[in-house]
């Protein structure tokens, strides 16, 4: 003020996905709101409102762009020189994005302890004779309180009819609601919307071409939905569906979370389904690998470095290994990471023990996306059979987790 006659000014901040902008802060001074006539908005009635003039500051961070500083001056003021109040923009955009950073790692902490919490109890289950219905509320109950929607449906495709089913549905309290009726899936605008095997948010179904919704749910007043597909070796079984009565509801951190969630449980939802449709007696989780001990790790570890030692070591108990190793992708999709646990240097250089050495690997997958591999080696003539190839999996599934944490805070 005692640099510049001001008669308001504003901060706008982008959303993650800078579609759109809010007002976070606005202030005016006191000698414009005492004269200041006030109008009343109305659709049918805009006569009478001015467009107000205002020069802008961009909050810049160092991954791009996060909003505005505006400023306004009175009619009769002369020019107003933005450099006066460079320093102080760039100063708030530093805040902001300390701010925002922050909030961002305990996000993410918070979901790698959800996540912990929805895998262990099923993992373990799975072997016990565990409900299926009770693994969606044990989703429910975790995702609730990181996601706002309205209702979450887990539709299944039945392998042999091609119905869609309603396997479970919930409002966004938690609360159980009655599934719909099984109704046919092949040629309907359902189908292509279901049928990609990568998670997508839609920002308002209202925007899409025909009659997709209603064959889903028969809700249209539902306006945006997440859809998470369970797939299993590259075909779409069917797909995990949140929604949200308004429209852009949802953002790439609430889609993020829901297809790690649907990544994780995939075995156990989709395994029961397709073994009962074909016939097949399902093949037993190994319970151990769904221990609290390892799913803790996991959720307590935000580098790799940092983790893959207790998280091995915990591993062992369930499939015999001597070495593991993690290699990733960083998020920019050009450098490559990579750590090791227990490795042996003196095999490098010694053919006989070189030729004993049998390895077993697994792609790591988030949110469709390969992120990623975890292998295992042991120094010995006997190959890993297909108990030891479930055991893997089940462990690629957790450090496919815990990658992509360590990805986000980097």
């Amino acid at each position: 003020m005692p640099l510049a006659p001001l008669e308001g000014v504003a901060v706008v901040l982008l959303d993650d996905g800078a579609t759109t902008s809010r007002v976070v802060v606005s202030w005016q001074s006191p000698e414009t709101k005492a004269g200041n006539q006030q109008y009343s908005v109305e659709a049918a009635n805009l006569v009478g409102l001015r467009e107000i003039d205002s020069s802008y500051l961009t909050l810049a961070g160092s991954s791009g762009t996060m909003g505005a500083v505006l400023i306004r001056v009175p009619e009769n003021a002369g020019p107003l020189d933005l450099g006066l109040f460079h320093d102080a923009v760039q100063l708030l955009a530093g805040r902001l994005e300390e701010c925002s950073l922050r909030q961002r790692l305990e996000r993410s902490d918070l979901e790698a302890k959800a996540l912990s919490r929805i895998t262990s109890p099923i993992a373990e289950g799975s072997v016990k004779g565990f409900v299926i219905k009770e693994a969606y509320q044990w989703i429910v109950d975790e995702i609730k309180g990181l996601v706002v929607f309205d209702r979450l449906t887990i539709f299944l495709v039945h392998p042999e009819t091609g119905l869609l089913e309603s396997g479970f549905q919930s409002d966004g309290e938690g609360q159980t609601l009655p599934v719909n009726a099984p109704r046919p899936l092949s040629g309907t605008g359902c189908e292509r919307l279901m049928s990609d095997p990568k998670c997508q948010i839609v920002d308002d179904l209202l925007e899409l071409s025909g009659d997709i919704w209603p064959e889903l749910s028969g809700a249209p007043e539902f306006r945006s939905v997440i859809v998470a597909p369970l797939v299993k070796d590259g075909e779409v079984f069917g797909a995990a569906v949140v929604r949200n009565l308004y429209p852009k509801a949802f953002g790439r951190a609430d889609e993020s979370l829901i297809c790690r969630v649907v990544d994780l449980l995939n075995p156990a939802i989709l395994d029961p389904v397709i073994s009962q449709a074909r016939g097949d007696q399902p093949s037993p989780l190994n319970a151990q690998l769904g221990s609290r001990e390892l799913s803790d790790i996991v959720a307590v570890g935000n580098k790799i470095d940092d983790m893959l030692d207790p998280f091995a070591r915990a591993a062992q108990a369930s499939i015999q290994f001597d070495s593991a190793t993690v290699t990733w992708l960083n998020r920019n999709g050009y450098d490559i990471h990579s750590c090791r646990f227990g490795a042996n240097t003196q095999s490098a250089g010694n053919p006989r023990q070189r030729e004993s050495t049998v390895i077993i690997n697994a792609p790591l997958h988030f949110a469709g996306e390969h992120i990623g591999t975890l292998a295992l080696s042991r120094n010995s003539r006997t190959p890993f059979n297909e108990n030891d190839l479930n055991a893997l999996n089940m462990l690629a599934a957790h450090m496919s987790v815990a990658v992509e944490n360590d990805r986000r805070s980097q």
